[in-house]
């Protein structure tokens, strides 16, 4: 799929400036997301331990192990990947590690959110779960090593009795840089979710994560990659300014990839995954810089929406009316919209009161996004 739309087949080829889907080459840049042929993925192995990182990326893995610092290097985690492929991150740049099958107790919400300024190091010894609260100074030779109150300890990696899993604190490490747009997340069969770079794709799959590290899998171990551009902005991942008037001494919050009634925007028997929700009358101003050329949605009741739903929706530029519709009953007919912005410098989305002021109105902009197609300069 591209940003604008299109949906290319094809056997793919390609580095980090293009891709050659088909007959058809294209920037990776105009490309929004890619997915395989679900015939076409092969099997990953067992996973039982899970590296999380402080970019984001997600890494069930088959192998866990330390490589200790040298002159040049820090200390490292080696992670064997259940999709195939290896790793070396600074151990800074590690958020969690769960080197057994099954969550220790609190692990979850531990690592959900850790400490500020101590890691939480989980073990298993003579069949007992404990928890302590350490500083990790290294993990080599198959022992993860650590400071407990002042003392020096290790403890094995592997065994009946040893480390069960590891959450950082958020003081104790630090995430790195993004690496510059294009960047892409690539899903991966065994579970993998991996921020970075697309170097190359073709028999195989060459990822740099943010970390610098290096991934390479076979493409049949690709479920897809999503790029993340600077000719694309989802508005649900821009902070908007909120105007809101209540309804009956009512103000409703207005929600983000999902509907105030539950997960997801459901439009029409579709469910998205993105967008913004509203209860009249909310309006959201965003800050576009004089960027984009196009805005995109598809506008509609989500359809846990109540029966008497009957609201406006409206899109304004730069203080301007651009668009203007009413909609009637949660069955109504979702409207995909496709605006040219003029490269305004602001676009407001506002969801405005119909008729009695129902507050089941779930007014929805679903895959509501702003695009680039033309090279000019911003204002």
């Amino acid at each position: 799929m591209t940003i604008d739309g299109r949906t290319l087949t094809g056997i793919v080829v390609g580095d980090a400036n293009e891709l050659q889907i088909g007959a058809e080459t294209i920037a990776l840049a105009d490309v929004m997301s890619l997915r395989l042929d679900a015939a076409g993925v092969e099997a990953p192995a067992k996973a039982n331990f899970c590296v999380w990182l402080r970019s984001g990326s997600l890494l069930p893995a088959t192998r866990i192990d330390g490589v200790a610092a040298t002159a040049s290097t820090p200390n490292q985690l080696l992670i064997e990947l259940a999709s195939g492929g290896e790793l070396r991150v600074p151990l800074t740049t590690v958020a969690a590690v769960r080197s057994r099958a099954n969550d220790p107790q609190t692990f979850t919400a531990d690592r959900k959110e850790p400490d500020e300024n101590r890691d939480y190091l989980y073990v298993v010894k003579d069949g007992a779960p404990q928890r302590f609260g350490v500083t990790i100074e290294a993990v080599r030779d198959g022992n993860v090593h650590f400071d407990l109150r002042g003392s020096s300890y290790e403890f094995p990696l592997r065994g009946d009795n040893s480390v069960a899993a590891i959450v950082f604190g958020k003081n104790t490490g630090f995430a790195p840089d993004r690496l510059p747009a294009p960047r892409v997340q690539a899903s991966l069969a065994g579970g993998e979710v991996c921020f970075g770079k697309l170097l190359a794709i073709g028999a195989s799959v060459k990822l740099q994560l943010d970390e610098g590290a290096i991934l390479e899998v076979p493409a049949s171990r690709l479920l897809g990659l999503d790029v993340q551009s600077d000719k694309l902005a989802w508005l649900s991942s821009m902070q908007p300014r909120v105007e809101q008037t209540a309804a009956f001494d009512r103000v409703w919050p207005w929600t983000v990839d999902r509907s105030p009634a539950g997960p997801g925007i459901v439009l029409g028997g579709v469910t998205y995954a993105r967008g913004l929700v509203m209860v009249p009358r909310t309006r959201l101003t965003f800050e576009l810089g004089g960027r984009y050329d196009v805005f995109e949605a598809v506008l509609g009741f989500d359809e846990r929406s109540g029966p008497q739903a009957h609201a406006i929706f409206r899109v304004l530029t730069d203080g301007k009316l651009l668009f203007e519709v009413t909609l009637s009953g949660p069955g109504s007919q979702p409207r995909l919209i496709h605006l040219q912005l003029a490269r305004c410098r602001e676009l407001t989305l506002e969801a405005d009161f119909g008729n009695d002021f129902d507050l089941g109105d779930l007014c929805a902009f679903a895959e509501a996004r702003v695009l680039q197609t033309s090279t000019v300069a911003p204002k």
